[in-house]
C-alpha cells in the first residue's frame, strides 16, 4: 500500500506539478489513485500511464468497463488485454468475462456477446462439475449442503461471480425448468391479487426458491435485487388477471363441451334430447351457469340444442327414442341420471384443478406445497368466484 495521497495530489498529477511527497511510479503503481484521476479527467489515455500491475488488478478494471460502458471499442480493447494475460488469475478472466457480459444487450452491445457466452460456457462447467461432487456426499452431508452452497464457499469473496450464478439459478428454476407458464404458477398459488399482495411477491419468490436451494434463497434474501425482474413479471401478472382467468374459464367450459360429444360418441345412452339443457342439468348444482353463459359458443348452444341424431353415435335404432325434450319419468331414469353425474363430476373436476400444464405436457409437474397449507384440505370450491369455500369441520 502506497502513501496516502488527497485532492491536491490528483490535480498536482494531473496538471503536471511537481508532487510532495510522492513519486509518479509509486502512484501509477496504486489502482485506486489512477481511479480518482480517471474520475476527474474522464481521459482513457491515462489508462496507457498505469503500471502492469494496475493494468492487471480486476477492480480497476471492472471500473474501467462500467466507466467507460458507451465506449465499446474501449472497453473491449481493455477486457481483451486483460483475458490474454498470462499473469492474470483465470478466475479473475472469468469475472471480467461476466462483468463485461452484464452490459450486453441485444441491439446496443451485440459486439460483447462473446463474453456472454464464454461466461456461461463457464457456469455450466462449474455446475456440472459441483452437481457431481454433491451427489457424491454422504446423505448426512448432502441435506446440510446444496449447489449453491458449493459455489457461495468457492467464490465466497466475489460477488460478480455469485450474483451471476444466483441470477442463473433463479431463471433455471422460475422459466427454463418450470413445466407451466409463470403466470400458470402464480395462479395456481393464489386465488386473487390481494392474497398475493398480502404476501408480497418477493417474499412467494423465496417461499418457492426455498423448495430448490435453501442457502440460494438465503442468498436472495439478502440480495432481492437480483429478483427485480421476476416481481416486474409479477405486475404483469397481476395487470391480466381478470384476462387469465376469462381464458382459462373458456377453456374450461370447451373441455365439458367436448367430453359431453366424446361420452354420447363412444358410449350408450338411449335418449335423444336437448343436450344444452342436459348440460345446466349437470352445472346447475355447482354454480358454474353463470360462466357457461359467458363462455359457450353461440355455434356450440346451437348444435346442442338442435334435435340431431347423429350425434348419438353409440345408440341403436331399436332403443333410440326420439324426444326433443324428455318427460319427468325418463330425466329420472338411472341412464339419465348416471350420464348427469359423469357430466357432473368432470365439470367439477375441470373447475377444481389447477392451471399448471402446458400445452405439450399434460402431466403435473412436482411442485412444492401451497402457500397457505390448509388448501389441502379443501372440499368445496366457489367455481364463480374461483376461490374454496372454508370448510369448519377440517
Amino acid at each position: 500500500m502506497g502513501k496516502k495521497y488527497n485532492s491536491k495530489t490528483i490535480f498536482d498529477y494531473t496538471v503536471g506539478n511537481d508532487l510532495d511527497g510522492h513519486s509518479i511510479d509509486e502512484l501509477e503503481n496504486n489502482p485506486n489513485f489512477m481511479m480518482d484521476v480517471i474520475k476527474i479527467t474522464h481521459d482513457k489515455k491515462m489508462y496507457n500511464l498505469c503500471s502492469d500491475d494496475v493494468k492487471k488488478n480486476c477492480d480497476f478494471v471492472e471500473f474501467l468497463i462500467e466507466f467507460f460502458k458507451d465506449d465499446l471499442d474501449f472497453i473491449i480493447n481493455i477486457a481483451d488485454n486483460y483475458i490474454q494475460n498470462p499473469d492474470v488469475d483465470v478466475i479473475d478472466k472469468e469475472e471480467i468475462k461476466i462483468f463485461i457480459g452484464n452490459f450486453y444487450d441485444n441491439d446496443k452491445y451485440s459486439a460483447l456477446e462473446k463474453y456472454k457466452v464464454s461466461s456461461y460456457g463457464f457456469y455450466n462447467s462449474v455446475v456440472t462439475d459441483y452437481t457431481a461432487i454433491l451427489y457424491e456426499m454422504p446423505d448426512s452431508e448432502r441435506e446440510s449442503c446444496s449447489l449453491f452452497r458449493i459455489i457461495e464457499l468457492t467464490f465466497f469473496d466475489r460477488k460478480v461471480i455469485k450474483d451471476y450464478f444466483a441470477k442463473n439459478m433463479v431463471y433455471e428454476y422460475l422459466c427454463e425448468n418450470l413445466e407451466c407458464s409463470f403466470a400458470d404458477l402464480i395462479h395456481y398459488y393464489f386465488n386473487d391479487i390481494s392474497t398475493l399482495e398480502s404476501y408480497g411477491e418477493t417474499n412467494f419468490l423465496l417461499f418457492y426458491l426455498s423448495s430448490n436451494d435453501r442457502f440460494l434463497r438465503d442468498y436472495l434474501s439478502v440480495h432481492p435485487n437480483l429478483l427485480e425482474s421476476y416481481c416486474k413479471d409479477i405486475e404483469k401478472v397481476k395487470k391480466d388477471w381478470n384476462n387469465y382467468n376469462n381464458r382459462l374459464n373458456f377453456d374450461r367450459v370447451q373441455q365439458v363441451i367436448d367430453y359431453i360429444f366424446e361420452c354420447l360418441s363412444s358410449e350408450y345412452f338411449p335418449f335423444n334430447t336437448n343436450l344444452f339443457e342436459i348440460l345446466i342439468d349437470a352445472i346447475n348444482p355447482l354454480g358454474l351457469k353463470d360462466i357457461f353463459d359467458k363462455n359457450i359458443s353461440l355455434e356450440d348452444k346451437q348444435i346442442m340444442e338442435d334435435d340431431n341424431e347423429d350425434l348419438f353415435l353409440g345408440c341403436s335404432d331399436e332403443n333410440f327414442e326420439c324426444n326433443d325434450y324428455l318427460d319427468e319419468e325418463e330425466k329420472k331414469s338411472f341412464e339419465y341420471l348416471s350420464f348427469i353425474i359423469k357430466i357432473r363430476n368432470f365439470a367439477k373436476k375441470t373447475f377444481s384443478k389447477r392451471q399448471l400444464v402446458n400445452s405439450n405436457n399434460e402431466e403435473e409437474p412436482n411442485i412444492p406445497d401451497k402457500v397457505d397449507k390448509g388448501r389441502r384440505k379443501v372440499i368445496q370450491y366457489d367455481f364463480t368466484n374461483r376461490c374454496p369455500i372454508n370448510n369448519n369441520d377440517d
